[in-house]
């Protein structure tokens, strides 16, 4: 499917599928948290560089202090999650 096969679908349907996402990307550089709709609009954002020492449980622990702050930031229900 191309992408203007996938923005036809999405149009087509504009009641289907998530409302609201938390989106989190996971990168060697940077960790990155935000709330998306599906129009594309950003609610809330958060960003901060990647310990490159520290050990997996301390980059989740993280992710989730930055997603807590993102949800407060654009309170309401997500319904759905994205990683990168």
């Amino acid at each position: 499917m191309t992408v203007t096969e996938t923005e036809q679908l999405m149009q087509a349907m504009p009641q289907a599928g998530p409302q609201r996402v938390l989106a989190l990307d996971i990168g060697g550089t940077k960790l990155a948290v935000g709330i998306v709709t599906r129009s594309g609009q950003v609610l809330a954002r958060q960003r901060s560089e990647t310990d490159r020492g520290a050990r997996p449980p301390a980059i989740m622990d993280a992710l989730e202090t930055m997603a807590r702050v993102a949800m407060k930031e654009a309170p309401g229900p997500v319904d759905a999650i994205g990683i990168s």
